[in-house]
């Protein structure tokens, strides 16, 4: 189980659940998150929290995974669905968001960060170009 779904009253909580890659975002999460994101307005939920399991909110893109069309897809669908929701989605980021953290993270309405949290973006940083 790579997302954790849980929901208290009206708020979906939508834990990445992948402590031991640091919640790193693969094609199954990916997925995963979009699909229960989508369920939770159908229940009717009026909020949504994303956060990370652990001390991570999600250290990007799982690089076991990142090579290839598959996993720029997910990515992308999610990021742009979760964006696109009727609710609001609050990300709580407890820890390090790099990468496509840091995208998922921004793809959010609102974050909360704790004083732990980091956001990085290493391809900017390697001189690459990051796509929208």
């Amino acid at each position: 189980e790579v997302l954790i779904a849980r929901r208290t009253h009206e708020v979906a909580v939508l834990t990445l659940h992948r402590p031991q890659r640091r919640n790193a975002l693969n094609v199954e999460l990916c997925h995963d998150l979009l699909d229960a994101a989508h369920q939770a307005v159908k229940d009717g939920c009026t909020a949504m929290v994303i956060t990370g399991e652990g001390t991570s909110f999600c250290s990007g893109a799982d690089l076991n995974e990142v090579y290839g069309k598959t996993f720029t897809t997910a990515l992308y669908q999610t990021l742009h669905g979760l964006s696109q929701l009727e609710i609001p989605v609050i990300a709580a980021v407890n820890g390090p968001a790099i990468g496509g953290g840091a995208q998922l993270a921004l793809a959010c309405d609102f974050r909360v960060v704790h004083d732990t949290a980091r956001f990085a973006i290493p391809t900017a940083v390697n001189g690459l170009a990051v796509d929208a």
